[in-house]
């Protein structure tokens, strides 16, 4: 069992009377060995104290992946795969997250090996604070600043990978609400608006040819480039301002999933891989068929929710096909 620390034995042991010493030095009679015995107690965690952290912490996660009503949020990213290292291609990164906003492009060479360049801009004060649009046009100024300096080809869409460090509510890989903004970010008209429409918006205002195909936090982004260098990692950490972390689940182990409308329960269907299959085929035709009948102005409701519904239905049908 581990001994308590005293802290006013400490400060007595620190407070004795001194006694003089032969010269003009004042020394204290100290048990050095006692004072080391006492700090240790403070910092340093036995094994057994340890394991009960860790036991206490796990249970905190579990509980974090069965609601978001929880001390420990447990985000899904909605990344399903990690890095092989062997992938090839040249995509743009964008990392948004504080003082600086950096625009970098990634050159994957298969290998695991990487080149990379990348150019930091200063955010104005005034695009903290002002209309979304003015903190998104400069981030898409940015960009055209950056692919004319380094004569990035744009003959055809450039892919991009927005790295937003800010409280979102993601429902999709390439989607996400915003929460609220903090590190001295206040826009307005942003609260509840998705983050990847906003930034593809301002594109095009600029007329340029980037498509934005994933929204991640900053350890997601930590986690998959290390991967591809490392396909073992299964860990990414951030120590600084604030601290966070990502890490590979299963996806058997996160019950519920939420969809911004609406939380799913998981049921097993991810474990039949063809019906989930089928499943997504459908999802795609479902929502090109809403999309061309239902008027712009309410599309953004009507589209995910009917799509959805069906394709839910249709995976119900063909789980109980399975089963039959």
């Amino acid at each position: 069992m581990e001994k308590p620390f005293d802290i006013n034995a400490l400060r007595e042991i620190l407070h004795q009377n001194p006694t003089q010493s032969a010269g003009k030095y004042t020394y204290r009679e100290i048990d050095e060995s006692s004072v080391y015995a006492e700090l240790e107690d403070i910092f340093i965690i036995s094994p057994q104290r340890l394991r009960e952290i860790c036991k206490v912490f796990v249970k905190e996660m579990e509980e974090g992946l069965k609601s978001d009503d929880c001390t420990l949020k447990m985000i899904p990213s909605f990344v399903t795969n990690r890095p092989t290292g062997k992938e090839v291609g040249t995509y743009l990164a964008l990392d948004l997250g504080g003082t600086n906003f950096r625009v970098c492009e990634i050159n994957l060479e298969g290998q695991s090996k990487v080149r990379l360049r990348a150019k930091k801009f200063t955010i104005p004060d005034e695009a903290k604070t002002a209309d979304q649009s003015v903190l998104f046009d400069f981030l898409a100024e940015s960009i055209a600043i950056f692919i004319k300096e380094y004569n990035i080809t744009t003959d055809n869409d450039i892919n991009l990978g927005f790295t937003f460090s800010f409280p979102v509510q993601q429902t999709a890989l390439n989607q996400g609400t915003i929460l609220l903004w903090n590190k001295g970010f206040n826009c307005a008209n942003s609260i509840g608006k998705d983050v990847v429409t906003l930034l593809s918006e301002a594109l095009a205002r600029k007329q340029l040819k980037v498509n934005v195909v994933a929204l991640v936090n900053d350890t997601v982004g930590t986690l998959m480039s290390h991967a591809y260098v490392d396909p073992g990692t299964c860990v990414g950490v951030i120590l600084g301002t604030g601290t966070n972390a990502a890490y590979v689940e299963s996806a058997d182990a996160i019950p519920k999933w939420d969809f911004g409308f609406a939380q799913v329960n998981m049921i097993g269907y991810q474990a039949q891989v063809i019906p989930a299959i089928l499943a997504g085929f459908c999802l795609v035709f479902l929502e090109k068929f809403f999309t061309k009948i239902c008027p712009k102005v309410i599309s953004m409701i009507v589209v995910p929710f009917f799509s959805l519904v069906l394709e839910n239905f249709l995976s119900v049908v063909s789980d109980i096909s399975f089963a039959l």
